[in-house]
């Protein structure tokens, strides 16, 4: 992160804006064909470490969280021990959800609403009520399915899928160290705005790997802190970190050891490939993620994360007037906005291709990573 901001730093000085090597075409049915969002949905939503949450949703013992984003009813589980468990909300009698609400704590068992089947909190079936009804049936065949998570860089990672393995470590490699020095396990969730936007998932995410559009579509609000299309990047195992230059970073030093200095010159921003979008502003953090519903259609998650000394009720004036600001203006009625008028272009077939320029690179880099993942497992 250091030798981004020193490099942007002297471009910014001398006038000059990074870019890639060449223009990049993609086919406009990458948003379009029901055959290749199939293929997305199965090889990056179903066989990858994705983020399901941070780790303040479920940080005492007891602590319950129902994620449905991925089609699969999950829950991530906080046990008596304070390990996390990944479990299928699914009662492996008759298949109905033992968990209901969104999120819940206190828990000591998982118990289903239908039968009251009972299950400990690690998955492991607990109790039958009138079990003589079930003579000869072994019990640990009626365990709950359970699916792999850890906790790295304050967020809760999980590959969507019983029975699957993963290292966290090597997926996320260097980026559990930039996630933690800017103060990301320390955080809280003060809020999560969620809605579904008539877009494919994928326009989102590229609204937030590039500054090319920023001057424009942004000109009213948050352009005037930011120098023009002066952005720098870094590539790594699919994830990419992206720095953008606010504007007087050209009359302070490029690097501080302090996180909160470094925040004020520069705005920090990660793609955790596949879906979602890590944005460092100067007091707080959004974690923004998007979840595909069909070609058009893409679920919203906006996490908005605190520091914990200012999670304090006089502190919640300030948050929320911020989270309106961002959430309602920037990101709803300019990002969001921008994805579903591309999509309605590029559905009216005018367009065979959509085309990225040279300040457009990780745009180009983003769809070579989702087509090496797809066309290597098809």
């Amino acid at each position: 992160m250091r030798a981004l901001a020193e490099q942007l730093s002297d471009n910014v000085r001398r006038g000059v804006r990074k870019q890639g090597e060449q223009v990049v075409q993609v086919p406009a049915s990458r948003y379009l064909d029901p055959d290749w969002f199939a293929r997305e949905r199965q090889h990056l939503f179903g066989e990858r470490p994705l983020c399901l949450g941070h780790a303040s949703e479920v940080a005492e013992p007891g602590s319950v969280m129902r994620f449905d984003a991925t089609g699969i009813p999950l829950l991530i589980v906080r046990d008596a021990q304070g390990q996390l468990q990944g479990l299928v909300n699914v009662c492996r009698h008759r298949g109905m959800r033992l968990v209901e609400e969104r999120s819940c704590s206190a828990r000591r068992t998982l118990s289903c609403p239908y039968h009251g089947w009972t299950y400990e909190l690690d998955g492991r079936l607990r109790n039958i009520p009138l079990a003589e009804a079930f003579e000869g049936v072994d019990r640990t065949d009626f365990d709950l399915l359970k699916f792999p998570v850890a906790e790295r860089g304050g967020l809760i990672w999980g590959i969507p899928k019983a029975g699957a393995s993963f290292d966290a470590d090597a997926w996320l490699g260097p980026l559990v160290d930039d996630l933690a020095w800017f103060g990301i396990p320390d955080s809280v969730l003060f809020r999560r705005f969620e809605s579904e936007r008539a877009c494919n998932w994928k326009l989102v995410i590229e609204a937030f790997i590039e500054v090319y559009h920023i001057r424009v579509l942004h000109r009213d609000s948050i352009y005037p802190f930011f120098h023009d299309a002066q952005s720098n990047w870094h590539v790594y195992n699919g994830h990419e970190r992206m720095i953008v230059a606010r504007r007087g970073s050209e009359s302070e030093p490029a690097w501080s050891d302090d996180p909160r200095e470094v925040r004020d010159r520069w705005t920090y921003s990660h793609l955790l490939f596949p879906n979602m979008i890590v944005v460092v502003h100067p007091d707080y953090v959004s974690c923004l993620s998007l979840w595909p519903l069909a070609p058009n259609r893409t679920r919203w998650s906006h996490a908005m994360l605190i520091p914990r000394a200012k999670s304090t009720p006089d502190w919640t004036p300030h948050w929320e007037k911020t989270m309106g600001l961002l959430e309602q203006t920037v990101f709803q009625k300019e990002d969001l906005y921008a994805a579903e008028g591309i999509q309605e272009g590029l559905s009216s077939g005018a367009n065979d291709v959509v085309t990225f320029g040279k300040l457009e690179f990780l745009l180009g880099e983003f769809h070579r990573n989702i087509a090496a993942a797809v066309e290597r497992k098809s």
